[in-house]
């Protein structure tokens, strides 16, 4: 019987690629190892970055933002939402968010979907 994407890639050990980051010695894995190590596996699997209905590829209720990403693998794919934080993990004010922090917050939520499909759990 043929491994299921989970079986594949929740099989692959990531703890080479892990970083720390801040004070908190938060442990992380980067997008860009994430993507090498899911393209290695399934090298047509692609991310997609949802637009809300102005076009911007972030989403907002004008309070706060977030991004929508999925990571689509064969027919599979997984969605997730991320909120568009500062570097304490804190909800930026919509008028505060840069073009920065979206794509930073993207690239993350990207990541989150990556995992949802096995890698690094």
């Amino acid at each position: 019987m043929k491994e299921s994407i989970f079986e594949v890639l929740s099989k692959i050990n990531c703890d080479e690629f892990i970083e720390t980051k801040g004070s908190a010695n938060l442990k992380y894995l980067s997008w860009a190892d994430a993507w090498r190590l899911l393209k290695s596996k399934y090298p047509k699997a692609i991310s997609l970055v949802y637009e809300n209905k102005e076009g911007l590829n972030y989403h907002h209720d004008n309070k706060t933002a977030w991004v929508k990403t999925g990571i689509k693998i064969n027919d599979l794919e997984h969605i997730e939402y991320l909120a568009v934080t500062n570097h304490y993990n804190k909800s930026i004010p919509l008028k505060e968010v840069t073009s920065q922090d979206v794509i930073t917050t993207i690239q993350r939520c990207i990541t989150k979907a990556i995992a949802r499909h096995g890698l690094g759990i």
